[in-house]
């Protein structure tokens, strides 16, 4: 028996915010969409789990968004296939919409929260205790890009600027500069890359970093 779900989120833009499991929808990602079928939803409490299924790729892929109200550049979002079809021809008339880069939002919207200005902020006792800590795990040579990157990670999940799901971090653009780049893992092979922020997190003892020397203290 399909189920039908009531989600007030912003990224179901469908009638009444209703997703019904084993129906079709249009998926879109900034100007790209494509038909997807809903095959489950998997959690809908602190987060939106939706498990779809794409037909164009014959492949099943899962959905993530927190339960806040959020918005990030490129956010995924859901809409009926009536809806898709009514605003078709709109779409013939005025042309694709063009799908702005990343360096393109941010040229118009600055970050509020940035690395420079957390690295600024930093006094030269938590430089040295920062170092001291990275010494502990790794040989740590200075405060490099390296130990500036993961500090600021480090500060940024402290203070809760960044939302983390099983498989990836967002953050609101326009109000934190975070580049996911930085934090990639390279070093296993040259065909190997990404973030696995559990590990990274955990190798960097990020957590103890933060509470024992970026926390400030009011």
């Amino acid at each position: 028996m399909s189920r039908t779900f009531n989600i007030p989120q912003n990224c179901i833009c469908t009638t009444n915010n209703e997703l019904t499991e084993g129906r079709e929808y249009i998926l879109k990602e900034g100007s790209r969409s494509q038909v997807i079928v809903l095959e489950k939803v998997i959690e809908n409490s602190d987060w939106l789990k939706l498990l779809c299924y794409i037909p164009d790729k014959e492949k099943t892929i899962e959905l993530t968004h927190k339960n806040e109200d959020c918005v990030y550049y490129s956010m995924w979002r859901i809409f009926d296939m009536e809806e898709e079809h009514r605003l078709r021809p709109e779409r013939k008339e005025f042309g694709e919409e063009k799908e702005m880069t990343l360096d393109e939002f941010l040229k118009d919207n600055p970050p509020k929260i940035t690395k420079s200005g957390f690295l600024k902020s930093l006094t030269e006792e938590q430089i040295a205790q920062a170092v001291d800590h990275f010494k502990k795990t790794y040989d740590c040579r200075g405060w490099g890009e390296r130990e500036q990157n993961m500090a600021y990670l480090a500060w940024l999940l402290g203070e809760e600027h960044l939302m983390q799901s099983d498989y990836f971090m967002f953050h609101e653009m326009g109000e934190v500069e975070f580049d996911a780049r930085d934090y990639e893992i390279t070093f296993e092979s040259d065909r190997v890359s990404g973030v696995c922020i559990q590990f990274t997190e955990g190798y960097y003892g990020l957590n103890t970093l933060y509470r024992e020397v970026l926390k400030r203290k009011d």
